[in-house]
């Protein structure tokens, strides 16, 4: 090894001959000094280490501290997946300790998590634990309900990163940004609305409805009797449940009334006929706790669902067990309701949904006076669509207020509450459908074009 002394250093400025070969020597010690300082250690599965049996011992030797450098693609740990980890564990935890006694602290322990991390994940673990704890523990059902009605009735700020690019605002869903939104409110309240805990839990629950032919058909497979409770205690879960939350004012009549009408379709086998029917009767055995004056406001839907139980299932031929729940909803039906009850023939009820659209009819148009049409429309849920078709119809019918109504739309489509497809279905008439429209008033044709001369101007996708 070459030692170069102090004198050779100092007098390198003042020489500068670069020809000299120890110079050069020099310069190339140098550079391997500068690299071996500046070089990152790379740590992979192949690297040898020494046995660290001594480690004690020679840290105190030579008093040494260890400096670890991270490469720059290092793994790091992310503080929101490690947060949410954390809530879900918690959650789990509350929920599986939830009893009358306890009720109180769990609650506030759940919506404290909650409060510390509101996020879409969150809340459909959430969602997913309470709705299965509600098949299993039948027991405890009361308290899931109410735990519901805590949550809903808590106002949560959302836990997301929103962010702002060309006077627009966006918010991060799982990596990606969703919008964009006008104003902040526009965020909050597309994401009150839409990701809400009672939005979500209502999807949930909704999907495990439509899904119960699968359930049912497992269900009549299976021999073991224990395995075919467990399968209906799925769906009878589901149908107790949303009765109580109506019960409690959680959901509207609506959603029931939804419920009723799909549970009424009889073109399907005998065995899922029974076993739907089977699930109306455990559904009435819910609502026939609700105080009459509550439920009893609902007196023209619940006029259609006794007719259809009236004239379509008291006539059909089924098992005495299924044709006893029958009876009893009819006999129950008509004592509790028997102020408005009025027996009508099947081909009557149709007029009676049409008395409910008439209704619905006066509400829009009492909102659209009061200009408070678009609050009212985002809080149908999965109503809005239909609300939307209904509002078009009126402005086909009456120009007068095309500017509110379009408005409405436009906002529900700015705020996601609504998509392309539904926007092009609203003004997807046929000729035969304007001209019978035309029988009744003779501006439709007219308001129509310019319906659509508007949506061509407002929404570029729009044919």
């Amino acid at each position: 090894m070459t030692v170069y002394d102090i004198e050779f250093i100092s007098n390198i400025e003042n020489t500068m001959d670069i020809s000299n070969p120890v110079f050069s020597k020099f310069v190339m010690e140098y550079e391997k000094i500068i690299k071996s300082e500046t070089a990152i250690p790379i740590f992979n599965n192949h690297t040898k280490f020494h046995s660290n049996k001594n480690k004690k011992n020679s840290k105190k030797k030579y008093n040494t501290q260890c400096i670890f450098i991270r490469n720059s693609n290092a793994w790091t740990p992310n503080a929101k997946v490690e947060l949410e980890k954390e809530i879900t564990n918690s959650i789990i935890s509350n929920l599986n300790k939830l009893s009358s006694i306890n009720f109180n602290i769990i609650t506030d322990s759940l919506i404290k998590d909650i409060h510390s991390c509101n996020t879409p994940n969150i809340t459909n673990i959430l969602c997913n634990e309470i709705i299965t704890k509600n098949i299993y523990d039948k027991d405890y059902q009361d308290e899931y309900v109410k735990l519901c009605i805590r949550i809903c009735n808590e106002n949560f700020t959302p836990n997301n990163t929103i962010i702002k690019s060309d006077n627009k605002y966006y918010w991060e869903k799982n990596g990606k940004y969703v919008g964009p939104y006008n104003t902040l409110e526009d965020v909050e309240e597309y994401y009150n609305n839409i990701l809400s805990f009672k939005r979500i839990l209502l999807n949930k629950l909704y999907e495990r409805f439509m899904n119960r032919y699968n359930v049912y058909n497992d269900m009549l497979k299976e021999d073991d009797d224990d395995k075919r409770f467990k399968l209906k205690r799925e769906i009878i879960s589901i149908i107790e449940f949303s009765a109580k939350l109506y019960n409690n004012n959680v959901i509207s009549f609506n959603i029931i009334y939804l419920i009723h009408m799909n549970l009424f379709d009889i073109n399907k086998s005998h065995e899922h006929i029974n076993l739907d029917l089977e699930m109306l009767y455990i559904m009435w055995g819910v609502l026939f706790k609700v105080p009459y004056n509550k439920i009893g406001s609902n007196q023209c839907q619940i006029n259609i669902i006794f007719n259809y139980i009236n004239n379509v299932f008291s006539k059909m031929e089924f098992s005495y067990r299924i044709g006893f729940f029958i009876e009893d909803l009819i006999e129950n039906m008509t004592k509790k309701f028997r102020s408005f009850i009025v027996k009508k023939d099947v081909d009557m009820v149709d007029d009676a949904c049409d008395e409910c659209i008439i209704d619905m009819e006066e509400e829009l148009n009492k909102h659209i006076k009061d200009k408070t049409l678009y609050n009212f429309v985002i809080k149908r849920g999965d109503e809005i669509s239909d609300c939307l078709d209904l509002l078009v119809y009126i402005v086909l019918n009456n120009s007068k207020h095309n500017d509110i109504i379009v408005d409405c739309i436009k906002r529900c489509f700015s705020n996601s509450y609504i998509n392309e497809e539904c926007i092009s279905s609203l003004l997807s008439h046929t000729e035969e459908d304007i001209r019978e429209m035309e029988l009744d008033n003779y501006a439709v044709r007219t308001n129509y074009n310019i319906m659509c001369d508007i949506f061509r101007k407002e929404f570029e996708f729009f044919i």
